[in-house]
């Protein structure tokens, strides 16, 4: 049994100028994502969310598909053995969210 949980999943289309082997980024929010040896994992759909970091603050991950999926894809997440969250994709992604550009302080 699992020690964390997906309330919410955003999925936001990838700015190709940034990052061009995805397409889409993965943000999914909850609670008890903590640091463990074995990293967390998810797939939506078939497909393998890459590049997976979890929140300091155990409150969520971000990662990254390859494709978009198609709608109905279902979030899967575990550490070892993956768990339906009982969300899914539902497209199609929000646009990318521009960078923040600040000065080096």
């Amino acid at each position: 049994m699992s020690t964390f949980q997906v309330s919410k999943v955003l999925f936001e289309r990838v700015d190709h100028e940034l990052l061009d082997h995805w397409d889409v980024r993965v943000y999914a929010f909850g609670e008890g994502f903590e640091e463990r040896a074995l990293n967390v994992r998810a797939t939506v759909g078939n497909q393998e969310v890459e590049g997976i970091t979890t929140s300091s603050d155990g409150s969520g991950f971000t990662g990254y598909l390859r494709n978009e999926p198609p709608n109905g894809a279902k979030l899967r997440v575990g550490y070892e053995a993956l768990e339906d969250t009982g969300l899914a994709f539902e497209g199609p992604p929000i646009p990318p969210i521009p960078p923040v550009r600040e000065p080096n302080v």
